[in-house]
């Protein structure tokens, strides 16, 4: 069906269940990073020699990528004339930046506590 042939209460059904889908979808994500940090922090706390450097790199390791994933956001290319495949190409580029911006944290952070 076309937008002009569809009911609009029909069509803010659609709008709801899609917002309620990325609504479900992102819990699920919190829930999940959130459960993955404690771990690490219980497990880095209770494994490493010295309990803050055990307990302190999880948290380095997601503002390092929290802080990367929104400088990269800036960098997507995304213009009219662009094509779905440059616009994947840049976005899969800018992910590797941040993979290696995260990597890098977590070396120097884990030499610098050696």
């Amino acid at each position: 069906k076309t937008l002009k042939t569809i009911h609009p209460v029909n069509y803010l059904d659609a709008i709801g269940e899609n917002i309620a889908d990325v609504g479900g979808t992102s819990s699920d994500l919190f829930e999940t990073m959130s459960l993955t940090l404690a771990t690490a922090v219980i497990l880095g706390s209770k494994i490493h020699k010295v309990p803050y450097i055990g307990t302190s790199l999880p948290f380095a390791i997601i503002s390092t990528g929290t802080l990367g994933c929104t400088a990269v956001c800036y960098k997507v290319r995304c213009f009219e004339k662009d094509t779905a495949r440059q616009i994947r190409r840049s976005l899969q580029c800018n992910l590797f930046g941040v993979i290696i911006l995260v990597q890098g944290a977590v070396f120097g952070y884990s030499y610098l506590h050696w």
